[in-house]
């Protein structure tokens, strides 16, 4: 018998069933992954640095700064509210 804590069964609340064996609801697992790649975007504000590289960085190209944000919002997307049945 299979801990459901290691199986990710646990960690998940499911919505809509959108296809197959995928669900739309919200892994906590997938926000703590997207949490953890915005740690350098979450802390900087509050320690406000002399040097800020991070934040202070401009896209010399428009479209890629859009591209950007579309993937952005896709992996948040893909991290948090697609969760899989398994």
């Amino acid at each position: 018998m299979k801990n459901p804590g290691l199986s990710g069964k646990g960690y998940m609340l499911k919505f809509i069933h959108l296809f197959k064996n995928y669900y739309l609801g919200i892994s906590l697992i997938g926000i703590a992954a997207f949490v953890i790649q915005e740690i350098p975007y979450i802390v900087m504000p509050l320690i406000k640095p002399a040097s800020n590289p991070i934040m202070n960085m401009t896209d010399e190209i428009k479209w890629i700064e859009t591209v950007q944000g579309i993937f952005g919002i896709l992996s948040m997307i893909l991290l948090m509210l697609i969760v899989r049945d398994s």
